[in-house]
């Protein structure tokens, strides 16, 4: 009886810190999309030159990168 609880227990610990961690991934997300709606607010400011708009074209572009490989990192299968 004791080895079944333990599996199930440990079973129950597994599935916890997996949804814990894929919180922590959908956290980061999230922060990251805040982040590009903020540099993308930004961007619109006309009074930017074409220069500083390209620095934040591209921070965008890391942004989204990082947020392509959370998601990956989420979901493996898609």
């Amino acid at each position: 009886m004791t080895h079944e609880y333990d599996g199930t227990r440990q079973f129950y610990l597994d599935q916890l810190a997996w949804l814990q961690e894929q919180q922590r991934i959908y956290e980061e997300i999230e922060g990251l999309l805040r982040e590009m709606r903020d540099v993308a607010v930004t961007e619109s400011d006309e009074t930017l030159s074409d220069y500083e708009r390209q620095l934040l074209q591209e921070e965008i572009h890391e942004l989204n990168d990082r947020v392509d490989a959370l998601y990956r990192e989420f979901d493996p299968v898609h």
